[in-house]
C-alpha cells in the first residue's frame, strides 16, 4: 500500500503545478466521457422504446382496419345469406361458398400484435366467427330454419355492437398518430 501511495506522489507532485493540472484535466475529461456515453446511451434507448411503441400503434392501426372490413363483408354476406335462404330464394346446395372469408382473421392468428387488440373485441370477433359457422355448416347439412335465423341475428347483432366499437377503438388509433404525424 505505502508503494501506491509513493508512486501516486510522484505522479502528482504537488510542487510541479502543470503535473496536477495535467491529471486533473484528464479525470475530469474521463468522467465526462462516461458520463456523456450514460445520458447518450438512455436517450437512445428512450427513443428507440418511442419507435418500436409508434411502429406496433401503426400496425395495430393497419390490422384492426383490415378485420373490422373483414368483419363487415362477413356480416353482409351472412345477413344476406340467411335472409336469402329464409325467402327462399337460396338453396344451401346451391351455395358453393357458403363460408366466411377468414384471411385477416387467419393471418392475425400468426403474429405477435394479435393480443395488443382490446381483449373484448376479440372475444366478440372469435365468438361472431364461430357462431356463424357453425350455422352454416347446420344449414349445409339441412338443419335449415334455426340456423338461417341465428346467423341473422348474429349478423344484426355484430352490426350493431361489434363493428361500431371497432370503429371507435380504430378512431382512437387514428387520432393517436395523426397526432404524431405518422399517418396521413
Amino acid at each position: 500500500m505505502s508503494k501506491i501511495l509513493a508512486v501516486a506522489k510522484t505522479i502528482i507532485n504537488p510542487k510541479e503545478k502543470a503535473s496536477a493540472e495535467f491529471w486533473i484535466s484528464h479525470i475530469i475529461i474521463i468522467v465526462s466521457t462516461v458520463l456523456g456515453v450514460y445520458l447518450a446511451a438512455g436517450a437512445g434507448f428512450d427513443v428507440a422504446v418511442e419507435f418500436e411503441k409508434t411502429r406496433m400503434d401503426r400496425e395495430l392501426y393497419y390490422m384492426e382496419s383490415a378485420l373490422l372490413s373483414e368483419i363487415r363483408d362477413n356480416t353482409e354476406y351472412a345477413s344476406s345469406y340467411s335472409t336469402g335462404y329464409l325467402k327462399g330464394e337460396i338453396n344451401f346446395k346451391q351455395g358453393a361458398n357458403n363460408e366466411l372469408d377468414t384471411f385477416i382473421w387467419t393471418t392475425m392468428t400468426n403474429t405477435g400484435h394479435s393480443f395488443q387488440i382490446e381483449a373484448e373485441l376479440l372475444t366478440q370477433v372469435r365468438r361472431f366467427y364461430s357462431n356463424v359457422s357453425k350455422n352454416l355448416r347446420l344449414l349445409s347439412e339441412g338443419r335449415n330454419a334455426f340456423a338461417a335465423k341465428e346467423i341473422k341475428r348474429l349478423s344484426e347483432e355484430a352490426s350493431l355492437k361489434l363493428i361500431p366499437e371497432m370503429e371507435k377503438n380504430i378512431l382512437k388509433k387514428y387520432a393517436s398518430l395523426k397526432e404524431r404525424n405518422i399517418i396521413d
